[in-house]
């Protein structure tokens, strides 16, 4: 008898999930921070745009970039747009570094969630 294989791909909620649970505080600033649902994560990377020049001398383009919103989708828009690329990847990098740090070893370490779920998985035999 041959072991299956199973892949669990774990997305921007489930990470989210796992960030709030590791943390024993329901403070809105730490969700503000730490959350890695698309609003928080586009909060933070256009509050750290705004400090750029780029960010300064093409802020009409940006003026509807408050409240909630998604950048992943104004990526796309400046993409369909064709906006200057110095702007799209400077985006995208942002959101990168944004991930990464709320993303730390340290703090993944403490995840319980995701295993929760293999262990759970291999006590079901041969039921997903």
């Amino acid at each position: 008898m041959s072991l299956k294989k199973i892949v669990y791909l774990f997305g921007a909620g489930a990470t989210h999930a796992e960030i709030m649970n590791s943390e024993s505080t329901t403070d809105e600033t730490f969700r503000d921070n730490y959350g890695l649902l698309i609003a928080s994560v586009s909060k933070r990377v256009i509050k750290k745009a705004q400090r750029q020049l780029w960010f300064k001398e093409n802020e009409s383009v940006f003026a509807s970039a408050r409240g909630e919103f998604n950048i992943e989708l104004f990526i796309s828009l400046f993409e369909l747009n064709e906006m200057p690329d110095y702007m799209i990847s400077s985006l995208k990098k942002l959101v990168q570094e944004d991930i990464k740090r709320v993303l730390s070893n340290n703090r993944r370490q403490k995840f319980y969630l995701h295993k929760a779920l293999l262990e759970l998985h291999n006590k079901i035999e041969d039921r997903e």
